[in-house]
């Protein structure tokens, strides 16, 4: 339930009405289907009424599929495209359950639907409002189709369309990973986790149908170089620094789970001290739930228990740890380069510091939604220098890359990509850690 409060509120009611009215046409997707006159009655779950000088309507979001909600970010740009549209403009949506940290969002006058943000500078804080770009930001490249071939190297990101994996190479573009055709249609299963830190191996898993004469099923290693496929025993390690040691090791099935940091080749894994961490591995679905930071000495994970979300930063050598409450890591380049912070997130994505545990909010002004020609939330895949990070915006069938410092309000666009077959929405951005960190201007196009 929202409540809009507006200058003219019998005004905004009908804006409110017109709005719920279109919410019936939007599917899971955020998808909203035409009107053709012959749809279904609305859902008369959160009918607008005028309480107290504003406007109370309800977002069903019963049928969204969690823990993605394209439905009620959908429900909620159709809202301010009414308000716009029945002059309503300025004025402000906000939840009636306010959540810690929430606040208003700004309806202004211009644009074609999303919110403008509300966000201003922290007391203190210095935020420039144009600055040049850094000397290895690679000039904006924008691919039309995407083409059959292996890379040639490691990569720095892979983008996962409704099981068709593409690569990114430097040199050539946009690569459909070849050898992978029999096993796309529903048969395979691409997580967060799929891409190695070095760029050099994609994993996923696969389901079978003896009947159909599909492959064995297992998890798959798909070596990026050779595209040669191997079946094997079990996923790979939870995470791993640079150079290959230490790595993680995840037990999932003791009870409660077992993480090991294993330091070296000789060290018997069995053996191992397991970290006094037992709640489930679970990051917000854009990159994986542990990462260890750039120079290999302290391991990020990210949890969920019966108490809340939380992430955790453990010394690799002594297993110190330290908890944040109340977040998840976020992307998949979490750690900045220089190791003193991450991206979190609950809701609004964050940078922890973890030395001192202060959280800097990453919404608002710096991450505008009006630079590319759609709706599509910016978000941060991970760290691409010390100064900023690679944001994701997609719109129609595409996603635009750019580079975002953390202190200005200005946006630097890097790649505009195409999503075959699928809502640029679908088309989640995996970020290989250690490449992004060591040759930032790998994600951008260095060809002829």
């Amino acid at each position: 339930m929202v409540a809009v409060v507006a200058e003219d509120p019998v005004r905004a009611l009908k804006a409110c009405r017109a709005a719920w009215g279109r919410f019936q046409r939007v599917d899971v997707d955020g998808i909203e289907d035409p009107d053709d006159g012959e749809g279904e009655a609305p859902d008369p779950f959160g009918d607008p009424a005028l309480v107290g000088g504003q406007v109370l309507v309800g977002l069903d979001t019963r049928r969204d599929l969690e823990p993605l909600p394209h439905r009620a970010w959908a429900c909620l740009l159709i809202l301010a495209e009414e308000l716009r549209a029945y002059g309503c403009a300025p004025c402000s949506i906000s939840s009636v359950v306010m959540l810690p940290g929430d606040e208003p969002e700004a309806v202004g006058r211009d644009g074609r639907g999303t919110p403008a943000s509300h966000r201003r500078p922290e007391p203190g804080e210095e935020v420039q409002e144009s600055m040049d770009p850094p000397s290895w930001l690679p000039a904006f490249h924008r691919v039309e189709r995407p083409r059959v071939g292996l890379p040639a190297g490691p990569v720095p990101f892979v983008m996962v369309v409704r099981g068709w994996v593409f690569a990114w190479d430097p040199q050539e573009g946009l690569l459909t990973l070849p050898g992978r055709e029999e096993e796309v249609f529903g048969r395979v299963t691409i997580t967060w986790e799929c891409l190695s830190a070095d760029g050099t191996v994609l994993h996923y898993e696969r389901a079978a149908r003896p009947d159909h004469g599909d492959p064995p099923a297992g998890c798959v290693r798909y070596d990026l170089a050779t595209g040669q496929k191997r079946l094997v025993s079990s996923g790979p390690d939870v995470a791993v620094a640079v150079g290959g040691w230490p790595r993680l090791r995840h037990d999932w099935r003791s009870e409660p789970q077992r993480l090991v940091i294993v330091r070296s080749a000789d060290e018997d894994p069995n053996a191992a001290r397991a970290l006094p961490l037992t709640d489930q591995l679970m990051g917000d679905l854009s990159g994986p739930g542990a990462q260890f930071s750039p120079d290999g000495t302290a391991l990020l994970t990210s949890h969920a228990g019966a108490e809340g979300h939380h992430v955790a930063v453990t010394d690799a050598a002594s297993g110190t740890t330290h908890r944040f409450e109340g977040v998840q890591a976020s992307g998949s380049a979490s750690w900045s380069p220089d190791g003193t912070r991450c991206l979190v997130s609950w809701g609004p994505q964050q940078v922890l510091d973890v030395r001192t545990g202060q959280r800097t909010s990453l919404n608002g002004h710096r991450f505008r939604s009006d630079d590319v020609p759609g709706r599509g939330e910016a978000r941060a895949l991970g760290w691409l220098d010390d100064d900023g990070v690679l944001v994701r915006q997609s719109y129609g069938r595409r996603v635009r890359l750019s580079y975002q410092p953390l202190h200005a309000g200005v946006r630097f666009p890097i790649l505009d990509l195409p999503t075959p077959g699928a809502a640029a929405y679908d088309a989640p951005v995996y970020l290989a850690s250690q490449i992004v960190r060591s040759t930032p201007e790998s994600v951008g196009f260095l060809g002829p």
